[in-house]
């Protein structure tokens, strides 16, 4: 009789034991207390305990100043009575607070999403000025200037598609903007840290379309690298503005296909 309630005491032993602690911010955290004897964890309970650790780190991300600081305890508290939950009852019951958790995280999601895509954007948008005005400066000076020089250190003054580049620049970043603003329409949780890392990412990504666009638009023009979207040859680029646009907006908006295509045009050619 008493090995049947020391199996049933011990099938009912909590997991974790999850206790209140501040971390090395002075922000509430949760501490998740292991016991010496508990050696087995299921698959279900360990990712649970990982949500909750991945949910803390998201709201510290969003709320870790001090101007936040009521609507980091708000979540914070609600998380720890989820974990008190799951853990500190007689019998775990990790099964229902996922329930909870689950509708946390929409609520969380469905304040903080619509923000921080919008503040995404404008920040890009804030960024893209500059390069954007020397592009512009480009397209309506650049193939005259050059010409002007080279025709003066007695160079040859054929094939200059300067400006054609400029306007391959300036539709790549349009084209990069439409791409971020779909790639984040429909946010769901998991995506906001990545959506946060992306603000602080923005000036990297305008240079890498403008770097990428100019290269890939070069190796078109050479006639390296031949793409036909819908009629529109690559090889047109230099001589009808709307071809240079329009494949400038398909370098920005798929970056990452035509950067795969590049690297097997290239691979390729190495290969030979």
């Amino acid at each position: 009789m008493a090995n049947n309630d020391d199996k049933s005491q011990s099938k009912n032993k909590p997991f974790f034991e999850v206790q209140k602690v501040e971390n090395e911010d002075g922000l509430g955290d949760i501490f998740f207390g292991v016991d010496d004897e508990t050696t087995k964890f299921p698959d279900y309970v360990v990712d649970f305990k990982d949500e909750i650790e991945y949910f803390i780190s998201v709201i510290q991300l969003l709320y870790g100043d001090t101007k936040s600081e009521s609507l980091y305890k708000k979540y914070y508290e609600r998380l720890f009575t989820i974990a008190d939950l799951a853990f500190n009852s007689p019998q775990e019951k990790v099964k229902l607070a996922e329930r909870s958790l689950h509708k946390l995280k929409s609520e969380l999601t469905t304040s903080v999403g619509q923000r921080i895509r919008t503040k995404l954007l404008m920040d890009y948008l804030k960024l893209a000025i500059w390069p954007s005005i020397i592009a512009i400066i480009i397209v309506l000076l650049g193939d005259s200037v050059l010409t002007c020089v080279l025709a003066f250190l007695g160079k040859g003054t054929e094939n200059i598609y300067i400006s054609s580049l400029g306007l391959i620049s300036i539709a790549a970043m349009a084209g990069g903007w439409i791409s971020t603003a779909t790639e984040t329409r429909n946010l769901a949780f998991v995506d906001i840290v990545s959506v946060i890392n992306n603000q602080r990412g923005i000036l990297v990504r305008l240079i890498f379309i403008n770097l990428f666009s100019i290269f890939a638009a070069i190796l078109m023009i050479a006639g390296f690298l031949k793409i036909n979207i819908g009629g529109l040859d690559s090889l047109q680029i230099v001589d009808s503005p709307t071809v240079a646009l329009a494949f400038g907006f398909a370098l920005g908006f798929l970056d990452k296909v035509f950067v795969d295509r590049v690297e097997a045009k290239l691979s390729k050619t190495e290969a030979k």
